[in-house]
């Protein structure tokens, strides 16, 4: 409110009560409260000249009063307004303000927006597009009049029409890959997501979506590039496997003819040729099997199986396999098996074996004197990432291999596990080899959860490590006893070796049955010892410097002690000749190193009766050996359950040549029968037979066995066995489980382990598995399934041919005539086993793809797959015309 004009009402009332009715109040124009005030005075002060009245003091006084009273609450009132003027004035500068950074923002924002690579869309719940960016419009490559205000599945997402993750769906977002349509109707793929929002009070859904064309463009080339070189890769592992195929078919002749003529009587010089030929063909088809193994490592088709075994029993038998490359260098072989490493295990003893032989090979042969240790342990202080690796159920065993040999440069000791590296990669290096050993170790260390590693210093010797996973045999576990030596407590053993780590390891061994175990160094101890007291037994090195063993025999037997000791004398390289040698010096047993500990054992107590002195002199008394130990344990007697007379023929000579009685039935019922007749040890049941299969004859006799309360060991044996067979077979109650065609060493392997005896495995040099060129492999069946002998496969083709595979083509014609699947299936399994066992193995093959049409229904594809069945019945037939047979 304006005071001043206040100021001037006051003034002209002030003039007429003083007699001045002239005076007049100017008027703004503003037409608001005061020009009305205004126009009432001067309405007043015309009135007064008019009448020419005057001014009654009293009443001009009191309007005096009242005009300033006003005046006062215009003054107050005034105030207000000015004060809500001022903040009025803040207001509207801050909302201009603040609309001016609004506008600014949204400026940026849109900015911001429309420069980013990514595209942004608001769509209603009417699935209308309402807003779009141009990034958005530059990925479809259309307009905004193409795009809004039209159906969003015309545009986006044309797959979701309908089925929309957000509005149809009812979820909350959503981020997925997904394509929008060019003008041209070409799908371009985006990577889209989509949240819920409010825009001017109404819901609607954000979409933002980048164009992925180059990722997808990228991840096809990168596809396509692992594509190519995946294929390249199995191009050059089958290139290798088939090349090593190709090569290991003649040297499988080379070597198995070979060892044929070296059984024959030869004079030495050809003797030392023959030896030369059988050298080197092992050694090039060693380079062969790395190469292969190589290959299939890197193809992804190298597995790990899961079977029971016995580690001490692997150990011993791969150490007794390098005996002879240890003899010839001089070195000393030892091998320590803590006690509390579980006997038997579940893992793959083959590719163990195959990784200490490598590693235990490679010590030999940079080992020019001194010893080669093996050492198995529980793992203790392993890394983390080993025990990352132990499943719950297993647990993790240390392996040691050590050698005092040329040692490994710290420089190279990575390197020795990469393909085709060697620590001497010269031309002028002292021993060969391809280079893959040790990369194959790390490869098969690794399938097995475990690691691998080497200590060494170059001169000083090197020692490898590897780790392993396993599960225990709990089974075996209960039932071995390692060591049952309680009657063996209070004897007293002299143990007398020149090698230091040799005679830890026997201590170690001995205490596990006795504490009274002594251990020195040469022949003049040991007499001094048995000079200041007696002794059990003496446990002597043959070859030991100053006095050997026999020596140190003689001298012991000869003395005027009345308690002469039982002598047993362990040699790393018999000689014609040692057994007269032993009888002279009054040795009591005679074994080759290096010895495992249940044969140490067995000849420590054959030796000395358990505490028992034996009866009658040395001369009266045979000799104790291995072959000995071992002959006492083969009084077996096997019952052979198997309908088809081929491998019925085979099994029966393989397990005689053992030395094993063997009984032969045709199916199930009659193994039953003959089990009730006849005692036997074990039992090889076939699992499909006809009358009574060996599923329902394994199940009657453990029924049986319920009453009786005994327990016969069986042992499946099935053809072209499938994943689970081995687990339906142990699951039936059999105890045991070999594939057909029948491996003589897998069999025996087996056998050793059920039976818990110890079989002497004979591996055939240089055997593997092999593509097959002819309608019968005849080499191969000879040195595999016959062992070498060539009487034995004659006679088995020889039934082959007439008899067994006319009845299999007769039978399959008829099967197939009727459309009997089952029937055709049954003959297809009998085919399959036999015809593998023989090696001929494109008529089991040929049989398997009938039984497989006949056994999935494709009984329209039956007659064809026939067709190749009498195929190659014709080629073998034919084949065997051009082969003599002996009757």
């Amino acid at each position: 409110m304006n005071i001043s004009r206040i100021d001037e009402f006051i003034k002209a009332v002030m003039k007429a009560a003083n007699g001045n009715h002239t005076v007049r109040v100017a008027l703004s124009g503003e037409n608001d409260r005061l020009d009305t005030l205004a126009n009432g005075l001067n309405k007043i002060f015309d009135h007064l000249q008019e009448k020419g009245v005057e001014v009654n003091n009293e009443e001009f006084e009191e309007y005096s009063r009242l005009s300033l009273k006003q005046k006062n609450e215009l003054e107050k009132r005034s105030a207000e307004i000015a004060e809500s003027n001022k903040r009025l004035q803040v207001e509207i500068a801050s909302r201009k303000l603040a609309e001016e950074v609004t506008k600014k923002a949204l400026k940026t924002t849109e900015t911001i927006l429309t420069g980013m690579p990514v595209g942004f869309v608001v769509i209603d719940k009417k699935q209308i597009v309402r807003r779009v960016n141009d990034t958005a419009l530059q990925i479809m490559g259309k307009t905004s009049d193409e795009v809004l205000g039209k159906v969003c599945h015309l545009n986006i997402c044309p797959a979701c029409k309908g089925r929309c993750p957000i509005l149809d769906l009812g979820q909350t977002g959503d981020c997925s890959e997904k394509v929008v349509l060019s003008s041209n109707g070409q799908e371009i793929p985006i990577l889209k997501t989509v949240i819920r929002i409010t825009l001017e009070g109404e819901e609607v859904l954000l979409e933002a979506f980048v164009d992925i064309s180059g990722r997808k463009r990228a991840e096809e080339a990168l596809m396509q590039a692992k594509e190519d070189a995946e294929a390249a890769n199995r191009a050059k592992s089958e290139f290798l496997a088939n090349m090593s195929h190709e090569i290991r078919t003649p040297m499988n002749g080379v070597i198995g003819m070979t060892d044929l003529v070296l059984a024959m009587d030869l004079d030495t010089e050809q003797r030392s040729y023959l030896e030369m030929v059988k050298i080197s063909a092992d050694r090039l088809l060693g380079v062969i099997n790395d190469i292969l193994d190589f290959s299939k490592i890197e193809a992804g088709k190298f597995r790990i199986d899961l079977i029971p075994f016995r580690i001490r029993d692997v150990i011993d038998d791969l150490l007794k396999m390098l005996t002879i490359n240890v003899q010839e260098k001089g070195l000393e072989l030892a091998c320590q098996v803590s006690a509390g490493v579980p006997d038997g295990l579940i893992g793959d003893p083959g590719r163990l074996r195959q990784i200490i032989v490598n590693l235990v090979g490679n010590a030999i042969k940079f080992s020019e004197k001194g010893e080669v240790l093996v050492r198995v342990e529980m793992a203790g202080n392993i890394s983390s990432s080993d025990i990352e690796k132990t499943a719950a159920n297993n647990f993790m065993l240390h392996f040691m291999v050590k050698d005092t040999g040329i040692g490994i440069p710290e420089d190279k000791q990575q390197s020795i596990f990469q393909p085709f590296s060697q620590a001497d990669g010269s031309s002028t290096r002292r021993v060969g080899g391809t280079g893959l050993g040790l990369s194959i170790c790390a490869q098969l260390v690794d399938l097995m959860g475990g690691r691998i590693w080497v200590e060494s210093l170059s001169g000083h010797g090197s020692t490898f490590h590897f780790t392993a996973c396993f599960q225990e045999d709990i089974d075996v576990s209960q039932k071995q006893e390692l060591l049952p030596v309680k009657d063996l407590k209070d004897l007293s053993i002299l143990v007398v070796i020149e090698n230091v780590t040799s005679r830890l390891v026997f201590k170690e061994i001995i205490k596990n049955w006795t504490n009274k175990v002594k251990t020195v160094a040469g022949g003049k101890a040991a007499l001094a010892v048995l000079e200041q007291q007696s002794c059990d037994v003496v446990i002597l090195d043959a070859i030991m410097a100053g006095m050997d063993g026999f020596e140190v025999a003689e001298k012991i037997n000869n003395s005027s002690r009345s308690n002469v000791p039982s002598i047993i004398m362990l040699t790393s390289a018999g000689q014609k000749g040692d057994a007269v040698r032993c009888h002279e010096a009054g040795v009591a047993a005679y074994l080759l190193k290096p010895v495992n500990q249940s044969d140490l054992l067995a000849a420590v107590r054959t030796v000395t009766g358990g505490l028992k002195k034996q009866e009658g002199s040395m001369e009266e008394r045979p000799l104790v050996t291995r072959h000995t130990l071992r002959e006492s344990k083969r009084d077996i007697h096997i019952l052979l359950a198997e309908d088809e007379f081929i491998n019925q023929t085979l099994a029966i000579a393989l397990l005689e040549g053992e030395g094993w009685q063997v009984a032969s039935v045709n199916n199930g019922r009659e193994a039953v029968q003959a089990l009730a007749a006849d005692d036997f040890d074990l039992i090889l049941m076939d699992i499909q037979m006809p009358d009574m299969d060996g599923l329902k004859a394994t199940a009657l006799i453990r029924e049986n066995e319920k009453r009786t309360g005994e327990h016969i060991p069986i042992i499946a044996m099935t053809a072209h066995a499938m994943k689970g067979d081995r687990e339906r077979c142990l699951d039936a109650g059999m105890d045991g489980y070999i594939p057909k065609p029948i491996d003589i060493n897998k069999m025996l392997e087996e056998i050793n382990r059920v039976l818990e005896v110890d079989c002497l495995e004979r591996p055939l040099a240089g055997f593997q598995e092999e593509e097959i060129k002819e309608p019968l492999d005849y080499d191969s069946f000879v040195l595999k399934r016959c062992q070498g002998k060539e009487k034995t496969a004659k006679k088995m083709i020889e039934l082959l041919l007439r008899e067994s595979s006319p009845r299999w083509l007769a039978e399959a014609e008829a099967a197939v005539e009727v459309q009997d699947p089952d029937r055709i299936r049954t003959v297809c399994h009998a085919i399959i086993g036999t015809a593998s066992t023989v090696c001929a193995q494109e008529l089991s093959d040929t049989a398997a793809e009938l039984g497989r049409l006949a056994r999935e229904g494709k009984m329209d594809q039956t007659l064809q797959a026939l067709q190749s069945f009498k195929e190659a019945y014709v080629r073998l037939q034919d084949w065997g015309k051009n082969i003599t047979l002996d009757k």
